[in-house]
């Protein structure tokens, strides 16, 4: 009687449900508490400064033209859009907390928009229809996610959310509506591919996985639905908004005022085949729960039924395009910044080949899943899952602790880091109260025993340049210059630990 009510619990879809919120809850209130300490920083200030007008729709008008004819990048026109016209800093002016509750409400929205963005991919892709199945597959690779790697510039720098964090979550969601065209063939959701794949191609770091998605979906997979013609105009826009990217003249003249070498095309491709094979085999080495998440999403796929044989051929061309796309998220950046072999990278680079790896890798794991249950004639009960994920994952946290790296889980360490993750973003907020009280017109600041964090994303303020720049004369600068405007200062210096 008791095994029977045990398993009529086991079985009620409300309860597990209400035990992944509490799942959710868990991981993330660390990371909401890292975002909260957030403070504006660098370019931050730089789309914070009224350069063009008061007139905030007019200023972000001139701020696109300015910077793609003149210093454009990666992220592309719609996150230049975003990071002017929404800039906390320009709205709030940094008051109280005001800075910190907009990027904790910013997050929370990305993260709400990537985990339904990947239930969309996952019902249309891998045709996932068991509820239990869906949300265990979707917390296992958002823990995938958000255990391992922590970007600092993407998840506490205002500036680096619109080009990164909010470009993926659209991005998913345009690849969903690619394998919900490719299913069913729906007009509004070819319109919505169309629009979603545009916006996700003006960023450099994610045309080549909108366009290996595509071909892959509707040209090998589907390649005998739908007419040719409406097959190949999706592609080609998303091609042309690329193009439109790649041929900003802003990006060349950003790139040669630079004063590094030519760009190599040739050795940027060595490089950044290096150094995306080097991080995969480093996740693994440095993260062995990244192995008990990936073995637990391929025990879920056994309970998902399987209605018809997975092709291995398509899951192997999956496993190397996820290589491809991840290679294509990571070489503009490699090339343009001149990198090479043993250089370090900007953590928002990783970012994207990074997620690209993670869910390319979970979505593929589980095909395997239900490609070996086909084959085999496998089909586990929910009841048997519950029981082994646990223990896998006990497995691979004692792993972990053997090798000595159960401190990089990313929840954990920033509880162990709360206090200096509080204590530096006090410091900076005593640098800016300083400076706004000062009523000398040159600043110079001296802090020492200023601790760092992985955590934290620090304004940038330093005694490097400050050279003043005049608003009508120039239409950018460094974060001293750009502080000196909107702190109406003559000079700001700032040395740390020195």
């Amino acid at each position: 009687m008791r095994s029977r009510k045990l398993k009529d619990k086991l079985n009620n879809y409300s309860l597990y449900r209400l035990f992944f919120v509490v799942l959710y809850i868990a991981l993330f209130l660390p990371y909401i508490y890292a975002v909260f300490y957030s403070m504006p920083a660098t370019d931050d200030y730089a789309w914070a400064i009224e350069w063009f007008s008061s007139n905030r729709l007019v200023e972000v008008i001139h701020r696109v033209t300015w910077n793609y004819m003149n210093w454009f990048g990666q992220s592309g026109i719609f996150a230049v859009v975003i990071q002017v016209f929404l800039n906390p800093l320009y709205w709030f002016k940094n008051a109280g907390y005001s800075f910190g509750i907009c990027m904790v409400i910013v997050f929370t929205g990305i993260v709400i928009g990537l985990i339904i963005s990947l239930r969309r991919l996952a019902i249309y892709l891998i045709k996932i229809s068991n509820p239990f199945v869906l949300d265990a597959f979707i917390f296992l690779t958002i823990s995938m996610l958000f255990t391992t790697y922590y970007y600092a510039d993407v998840y506490n720098w205002w500036s680096g959310i619109p080009g990164y964090s909010l470009m993926m979550v659209v991005m998913l969601y345009c690849l969903g509506c690619i394998s919900k065209y490719a299913n069913t063939g729906d007009k509004k959701t070819y319109m919505t591919m169309i629009i979603s794949g545009v916006i996700s191609c003006t960023g450099l770091m994610y045309c080549v996985t909108v366009g290996l998605f595509y071909i892959f979906l509707i040209f090998i997979i589907n390649e005998r639905k739908h007419n040719i013609l409406e097959k190949i105009k999706p592609f080609l826009y998303f091609v042309l908004s690329g193009i439109v990217t790649v041929a900003a003249p802003g990006n060349f003249r950003r790139t040669i005022s630079y004063e590094k070498s030519s760009i190599d095309l040739i050795g940027g491709v060595y490089v950044t085949a290096y150094d995306l094979t080097k991080r995969y085999i480093e996740s693994f080495r440095k993260y062995p729960w990244m192995l008990g998440l990936l073995v637990s999403i391929l025990i879920v796929a056994f309970v998902e039924k399987v209605n018809e044989r997975k092709k291995l051929k398509h899951i192997v061309i999956g496993y190397l395009f996820t290589f491809i796309a991840s290679f294509g998220a990571l070489y503009p950046y490699i090339v343009g910044e001149r990198k090479q072999i043993g250089d370090e990278l900007a953590t928002r680079a990783n970012y994207i080949s990074d997620y690209i790896m993670i869910i390319g890798l979970s979505f593929l794991v589980f095909e395997t899943g239900q490609w070996i249950a086909f084959k085999l004639n496998i089909r586990l009960k929910k009841t048997i899952v519950i029981a082994m994920v646990p223990l896998i994952m006990c497995i691979s946290f004692a792993c972990a602790k053997m090798f000595g790296t159960l401190m990089y889980v990313v929840p954990y360490d920033i509880m162990v880091q709360r206090d200096r993750i509080k204590e530096i973003n006090n410091v900076w907020d005593s640098i800016i109260l300083e400076i706004e009280s000062s009523k000398d017109t040159d600043v110079v600041i001296h802090k020492t025993d200023v601790p760092w964090s992985r955590f934290s994303y620090p304004m940038g303020l330093d005694s490097g340049d400050e050279s003043r720049i005049v608003v009508d004369e120039r239409y950018y600068g460094n974060v001293n210059q750009c502080a000196q405007i909107w702190y109406k200062k003559k000079k700001i210096k700032v040395y740390i630990n020195q």
